[in-house]
């Protein structure tokens, strides 16, 4: 009964809204600033994320959903198979592909700072709150910032800015000009990799290149858009397993959108 009460709130636009609210109140400190700036629309407000102890600067409207995937819980933490699978991993270069306003990229330095993390982002506004959580925090030492789409080649693309987290490729004149660099290029020296592209991901899965990445781990959300199959998941589970990685799914809404591990079995 719970369970169908908080998957039907999901579902409602203004109901969901009001889920992701309540959620992310209780993630950062002072509760009370977060609920003023929500009432009053604030832009951007700067918080302390309560799990991390981080400053994390986000728009209380606009970005509730990354606020709960990634303040409210450990994002794209592994399943309990990988873990077991990966033992003591300790990723030492991360690559964070759609590094949106870098609440990945700042989980992965609150784990270990010495980690080095290359974050990809195209959307101008998104970098913009990007630097400023790496810079309030001290971490820029630790992070490449690219500035650019990621795909299969060198050269320009044109992207959809401004939908927060829902930015993508498009072949919209409507859309922005933006570099697009190669990501394998991007994933050389690698050992973990997050891919959040939104339909971008699929270039790079049908790759052939794929099967030489070096890195040990993938977590990815795959999405509809781009796909061209009728069941993405399975689509993008043939093609790692073809690269030769074992693949975990983490949960999927309605055939969309959703989120799979894959690692490469230890020798």
């Amino acid at each position: 009964m719970t369970f169908r009460l908080i998957d039907g709130l999901r579902r409602n636009h203004r109901a969901r809204r009001a889920y992701l609210a309540l959620r992310t109140v209780a993630a950062v400190q002072p509760a009370h600033r977060f609920v003023f700036d929500l009432a009053t629309n604030r832009s951007v407000g700067t918080y302390r994320a309560r799990r991390t102890g981080q400053l994390v600067s986000f728009r209380p409207r606009l970005d509730l959903q990354v606020a709960r995937e990634q303040l409210t819980r450990s994002g794209y933490s592994p399943p309990p198979e990988v873990s077991t699978a990966l033992g003591d991993f300790h990723p030492r270069r991360v690559l964070d592909l759609g590094a949106n306003i870098g609440f990945f990229t700042l989980s992965v330095l609150a784990r270990d700072v010495a980690t080095h993390v290359v974050a990809v982002e195209p959307d101008p506004d998104n970098l913009a709150i990007l630097r400023r959580n790496l810079d309030q925090n001290s971490l820029g030492a630790s992070v490449e910032i690219v500035a650019a789409a990621a795909g299969t080649e060198v050269g320009q693309t044109r992207f959809a800015a401004g939908f927060r987290e829902l930015g993508h490729v498009t072949d919209s004149p409507d859309g922005i000009a933006v570099d697009e660099v190669d990501f394998f290029d991007l994933a050389s020296g690698c050992d973990h990799i997050k891919m959040d592209i939104e339909g971008g991901e699929w270039a790079i899965l049908r790759d052939p290149r794929l099967a030489d990445l070096g890195a040990s781990t993938l977590v990815m959300e795959w999405h509809h858009r781009n796909a061209g199959v009728d069941d993405p998941a399975i689509e993008a589970e043939r093609l790692l397993r073809t690269a030769g990685y074992q693949v975990v799914h983490c949960g999927r809404e309605g055939g969309r959108v959703g989120e799979l591990w894959a690692y490469r079995p230890t020798p």
